[in-house]
């Protein structure tokens, strides 16, 4: 079982480098994880079977509460395709993206409980993240990024991204890993491997710190600032220093986002003429009143998404349905409503959102345990933590929730706090009541 769970731990690895710039990648390595994990477990179901006499289970509380939760989230996904509007889109979405996400948690909170393999999957994160911010930056001065030669527009840029907001929203996830264990590791390693770590440190984070600015995805920066924010509270030591960095990164940031989007963080500043600028930022409470258009448009497709919530509160209108749905209910924009909640809500229904709020919130819970209790990897976790809170929070601003490449990230991170929860040893955190 040993090399099987050295393979499946090789495969997420995979994953996790190749996602930024390859979706067939994360689809090849999210198949090979799944694949490996389930023989994994048909393999331990025959030994089990075969056992005389059969050994007897060992029931985790705290992890069984997380599976209900997980159950939970599978059953109101699958009954928003017995309900649908459009069955045979609903299974498909259901088959293909709800259960491969759920298997790649599983696998994830299968073979994360060591703290070594969870700092390996930490840094391949990072150096993942590193190269993703040399790519963006090369994609700036040259007008083309390095692996798929995707254009510059308008002055942000994406690098392998299709979109920029796409990159900022993978940039909010780790960065936050990064920051919180970088911290950690120069306050506790020795003097004379202190300027090594902080050199790499110093580099990888500005790098995608730079990059995050030049992305100019105001959700993205919001969510930066929100998983800034958590982790001065989990990590009070390290405020001073955070605080000074999120002061520099908004000090450089503001005035580079009004030169080349003509916005603000909150509104929008277009242009009246050719030769006319606007000639200041309007209120947001002003601009949900007269134009609905806050966010370059967001709140006015926000406005469609309710409505259909309105007609279908409890089951939505089925997996994967809304951009069919939509049709009926707009005469403009016809696609995504650039809110993952909004989005799920009219799709499975708010008590569906209510079950994967509450699904996130008892990983938090248990993290925040895991974080409190000290050891080597109570920063990774808060990292995490800040990382996947963030990342909720640009999700209220674009639908990277219903991506290819951050759902795998975000479920594969969630396994990793799973995973922290059964980790033993001397080294890896432990849970105590």
């Amino acid at each position: 079982m040993r090399s099987l769970d050295r393979l499946i731990f090789f495969f997420l690895c995979m994953l996790v480098f190749v996602l930024p710039a390859s979706k067939a990648g994360v689809s090849i390595f999210s198949v090979l994880t799944i694949l490996t994990f389930l023989i994994k477990k048909g393999a331990q179901a025959v030994v089990y079977l075969r056992s005389s006499p059969r050994p007897a289970w060992r029931f985790d509380p705290r992890a069984g509460r997380l599976l209900i939760a997980l159950a939970a989230v599978v059953i109101i996904n699958l009954l928003a395709v017995v309900w649908s509007e459009l069955p045979d889109q609903s299974l498909k979405a259901f088959l293909s993206k709800v259960l491969e996400h759920v298997f790649l948690y599983l696998a994830a909170r299968e073979v994360l409980g060591s703290s070594r393999r969870l700092k390996t999957l930490v840094g391949v994160l990072i150096v993942s993240a590193g190269i993703l911010s040399v790519d963006a930056l090369f994609q700036f001065f040259s007008g083309t990024d390095i692996f798929k030669d995707l254009p510059l527009v308008e002055g942000r840029v994406t690098a392998s991204f299709s979109h920029a907001n796409g990159l900022g929203a993978y940039l909010v996830i780790a960065l936050s890993v990064l920051f919180s264990y970088g911290l950690f590791l120069w306050e506790k390693t020795a003097v004379r491997l202190r300027l090594f770590r902080l050199l790499a440190l110093l580099l990888t984070g500005g790098l995608g710190a730079t990059v995050l600015v030049m992305t100019y995805s105001r959700g993205a920066w919001i969510g930066f600032l929100a998983a800034a924010l958590l982790l001065v509270l989990i990590r009070r030591r390290y405020a001073g220093i955070l605080f000074a960095l999120m002061v520099c990164f908004f000090l450089v940031g503001l005035p580079f986002l009004q030169a080349t989007r003509n916005v603000s963080l909150v509104t929008d500043t277009v242009s009246t003429g050719k030769n006319e600028a606007a000639s200041g930022s309007r209120s947001l409470a002003e601009w949900f009143r007269q134009s609905g258009m806050t966010g370059t448009g967001r709140v006015g497709f926000w406005q469609d998404a309710v409505r259909i919530i309105k007609d279908h509160p409890l089951t939505g209108t089925g997996l994967n349905t809304y951009t069919n749905t939509i049709q009926r209910y707009s005469d403009a924009w016809k696609a995504y409503p650039h809110n993952s909640y909004l989005q799920m809500s009219a799709e499975i229904g708010l008590p569906g959102v209510l079950v994967f709020f509450l699904f996130v919130i008892f990983h938090m819970m248990y993290a925040a345990r895991v974080v409190r209790g000290g050891g080597p990897d109570a920063s990774i976790i808060a990292g995490i933590m800040a990382g996947i809170f963030g990342f909720l929070v640009h999700a209220f601003f674009d639908t990277t929730l219903y991506s290819v490449q951050h759902p795998a990230l975000f479920w594969i991170l969630l396994g990793s706090v799973a995973a922290a929860l059964g980790q033993k040893g001397p080294g890896p955190c432990k849970l105590t009541k």
